[in-house]
């Protein structure tokens, strides 16, 4: 009984560390030419430079804004890259926005917002084996 309870809890705390590792596909551990896929692979160890802007300068409200990132990793554009805008204004609900690829990194989502004022923003990154995210803000109507 006790080498059962000792085999479940070292398989419960192992079974995280191998379900949240890195894989690749066997093609691409061999791949002869790895630099035309580099822009698809991101190290753990990998820092991201993230880059927010919203466009119009100073948009109306419910007027579209874009809401646009790049994303490089050591100066090369993340083409696999899950980006999402978390979205709010102070004391109101937060609303996640999924941006879609453009390309060369870029990935652009569209909002409407409501009301005048000063919107807070999160980009949340999420590529293989790396999460990371910057603040930002979009200022609707004029300056309060």
């Amino acid at each position: 009984m006790k080498r059962i309870y000792i085999f479940l809890c070292l398989s419960l705390i192992l079974m995280p560390a191998v379900a949240c590792s890195p894989t690749e596909p066997a093609a691409e551990q061999h791949d002869p030419a790895p630099e035309t896929h580099h822009h698809n692979h991101t190290p753990a160890s990998t820092q991201l430079d993230i880059t927010f802007q919203s466009s119009p300068d100073h948009p109306g409200k419910n007027q579209p804004v874009e809401l646009k990132s790049v994303i490089t990793a050591e100066k090369d554009p993340v083409e696999n890259a899950q980006v999402e805008y978390e979205v709010w204004k102070q004391g109101e609900q937060h609303e996640m926005i999924k941006a879609s690829h453009q390309a060369n990194g870029i990935y652009v989502a569209t909002k409407n917002f409501p009301q005048d004022g000063q919107y807070h923003v999160i980009v949340h990154v999420t590529a293989p084996g790396i999460h990371q995210m910057i603040n930002g803000s979009v200022l609707i109507g004029e300056s309060q």
